[in-house]
Formats: structure tokens, C-alpha cells, sequence
């Protein structure tokens, strides 16, 4: 069973979860995307795979925060049509035994920058990408 395609809004809402809060866990956000196929929030292409137990926390957190942020800001009708791609990169950072702390972690994140979130979700409903710089100008704002 294929999924529905999900809205606008909702792949705003993941997208911006992702780059907010690699944004704030100093991660290299390269750009966000809600018109690729599929939507995406990409770090710099030089940045290394995570190999010590705090990379691998952050890494984790960052893809964490996209279906955090989805369900967080829409949650009626919310779908993570996605997401396999985010769980299957987390199972191979081997942290299943921090996993529920780590969404606990991430799920606060949301609750603190919520309103950088909210700006970058709309920002890319008007203008479907951003850049890393745009992003940090963004999250810098709301802080």
C-alpha cells in the first residue's frame, strides 16, 4: 500500500524540524527542501559519519527531529511518508539502548525552538529551499 502524498505544510513542518535543530546542535546544515524528490534537509557532504557515542546522539536527534516537528506542528492527517529513510540511518548508528531517551531529548528540542521552526516551516512554503545561512539567520533570530 503506497502512502498519500503528504501536503505542503507537512513536509514544511518535517524539513524545518530537521534543519532547526541541526542548526542547534551545531551540525553543518548545507540546505532544506520541500520541492525534491523526496523533500530533504542535507548537511555539508564533508561531514564525517558519526563514529563516538555523542556524534551518533546528535546525528540521531537531527533525523529524529523531522517526524518530532510533523507531529508536533500538524498533527491532524499527519503521516510519516518518509521516515523509513530517517529510521534506517538510525538503526545503523547501533544507539537502540538511548533511543527512547534521545526522542525524549528531541521532543523538548521542538518545545524550545518552536518558533524558529515555525518561521523556517514558512519560509520554505513561500520559497520551497534554503540555504544553511538563510536557516542559521533564522534560528539566530528566535534565540
Amino acid at each position: 500500500m503506497k502512502l498519500e502524498e503528504p501536503s505542503r505544510l507537512e513536509k514544511a513542518y518535517h524539513e524545518a524540524g530537521h534543519a532547526v535543530i541541526g542548526i542547534v546542535l551545531r551540525l553543518p546544515v548545507s540546505f532544506c527542501s520541500i520541492v525534491t524528490d523526496p523533500p530533504m534537509c542535507e548537511l555539508h557532504e564533508d561531514y564525517p559519519t558519526p563514529t563516538a557515542d555523542d556524534e551518533k546522539d546528535c546525528f540521531a536527534m537531527f533525523l529524529l527531529a523531522g517526524i518530532t516537528a510533523q507531529f508536533h506542528f500538524h498533527r491532524a492527517g499527519s503521516r510519516p511518508w518518509h521516515c523509513g529513510t530517517d529510521d534506517e540511518q538510525i538503526g545503523k548508528l547501533g544507539i537502540e539502548n538511548r533511543l527512547a531517551w534521545l526522542r525524549d531529548d528531541v521532543f523538548d528540542q521542538v518545545k524550545q525552538n518552536e518558533e524558529s521552526i515555525r518561521r523556517v516551516a514558512q519560509e520554505l512554503l513561500q520559497w520551497n529551499e534554503l540555504s544553511g545561512e538563510e536557516i542559521q539567520k533564522i534560528v539566530e533570530k528566535g534565540t
